[in-house]
């Protein structure tokens, strides 16, 4: 087709800019494309050409996707944590390579195309906090995210360290977690918590 050679570039102008995550406005604003229907017809031609895949609906991915920005673009207001912030911050040892863990408010979401999975932990606002947007991309503090392992293991949640022997409490700074903790208004999970903190 006409297009394939120009939307391929287009593609590849925008992959690292974009962390290779490009959402339909995104692909009709590259394209200039206002007709929906030949926006459609030239996004599924880049998928048939393997150039995007589609992760969900709305939501496509080029080979040289950033798993974060991947899971900032399905959630925005939701910020990673968990594992992932743990293991950048060498708090514990071993990195969750095919999943991404964030915690959004409202209710629990799960992606997955066989790859990767990407968790969008609910919460309620009282516990959305201790975060910073680090180069477009909102994460955990390290405590913060040692607190919310804690608080979403206390509900179910399992991860891939073990939350009493896996984390080097060490790395962590103990008056901010202390300082944390008195910002969850759950009695269980402060007596739970301190039992970590000390």
């Amino acid at each position: 087709m006409k297009n394939d050679f120009n939307d391929s570039l287009l593609v590849s102008d925008f992959d690292e800019t974009l962390g290779g995550v490009f959402i339909i406005s995104d692909l009709a604003n590259m394209f200039a494309e206002v007709h929906r229907t030949a926006l459609y017809r030239r996004i599924d031609r880049l998928v048939e050409l393997g150039i995007l895949s589609r992760f969900s609906r709305g939501i496509y991915i080029s080979k040289n996707y950033q798993r974060e920005i991947l899971c900032q673009k399905l959630a925005p207001d939701s910020y990673i944590s968990f594992g992932n912030i743990l293991a950048d911050a060498l708090v514990i040892g071993s990195r969750p390579d095919y999943r991404v863990d964030a915690v959004k408010i409202g209710k629990t979401r799960v992606y997955t195309d066989g790859r990767l999975s990407i968790r969008q932990f609910g919460c309620t606002k009282h516990v959305f906090f201790g975060y910073s947007r680090i180069q477009g991309v909102q994460k955990a503090s390290p405590e913060k995210a040692f607190l919310d392992t804690l608080y979403f293991y206390q509900h179910g949640a399992r991860f891939h360290f073990d939350i009493y022997s896996d984390v080097n409490m060490d790395l962590l700074d103990g008056k901010k977690l202390a300082d944390y903790l008195t910002r969850y208004s759950n009695p269980k999970f402060v007596r739970f918590a301190t039992r970590f903190v000390g």
